[in-house]
């Protein structure tokens, strides 16, 4: 929603649909095995993924209580990236294979990572202390992960790692622990209405919207 400028809230995204106050575009999908996302595939942190029964008690806090839990089981691994058939190899605590530039509130990826453009970003993120400090400054758009943490673009993407790894989808656990998955991007393959932009405004409308 954020990505493509539509409300969080079902009522408003509805009343944008029903006005035509917008066009249609084309987003790509990304796919693991036989299920598909829209936004990303996640190793590591999906640990951090909060459940409805969660958000519903606690809003956005409920995504700061899983990190919190979450922080202790961290561990650093090898991973090994086939990106369209070349292989990459890095070390980090976890890969996001992502179709949008939008990552959880208000942290942005890169302006290469595109939702329409037919490939995929993978990122390996490490945590050392420049990484940090520059994730920090991500937070307020003066950084992004493509900045910070390795980082290749393709249309079919091989993860490896020597340490079994949780998997979600959208924010979502889907797979078993594993330490190796494919990820391959399906271009255009969905239709979506998005409204015509709208004034921004930082931060509190996001959280409001939340909230709600």
């Amino acid at each position: 929603a954020q990505e493509l400028g539509v409300p969080m809230r079902l009522r408003p995204a509805l009343e944008q649909i029903a006005s035509a106050d917008g066009t249609i575009t084309s987003v790509d999908a990304g796919q693991v095995a036989q299920q598909f996302f829209l936004a990303n595939a996640v190793t590591t942190f999906t640990m951090f993924a909060a459940d409805r029964k969660l958000k519903d008690r606690w809003g956005l806090l409920a995504y700061f209580i899983k990190v919190m839990q979450g922080l202790p089981n961290l561990r650093r691994t090898a991973f090994r990236i086939t990106v369209d058939g070349v292989q990459h190899e890095a070390m980090g605590f976890g890969c996001i294979v992502t179709n949008v530039n939008k990552y959880g509130v208000i942290m942005t990826m890169g302006p290469s990572v595109k939702f329409d453009d037919g490939l995929l970003d993978v990122f390996v993120v490490d945590l050392g202390i420049r990484q940090m400090l520059s994730l920090a400054s991500g937070v307020i758009q003066l950084s992004n992960f493509e900045d910070t943490f390795h980082h290749w673009q393709g249309h079919e993407i091989h993860v490896e790692s020597d340490i079994p790894q949780p998997v979600g989808l959208d924010g979502d656990p889907i797979l078993n622990i594993t330490n190796e998955f494919t990820v391959t991007c399906s271009p255009d393959a969905v239709q979506v209405f998005v409204p015509h932009p709208q004034p921004f405004i930082p931060f509190m409308p996001i959280f409001a919207e939340a909230a709600e």
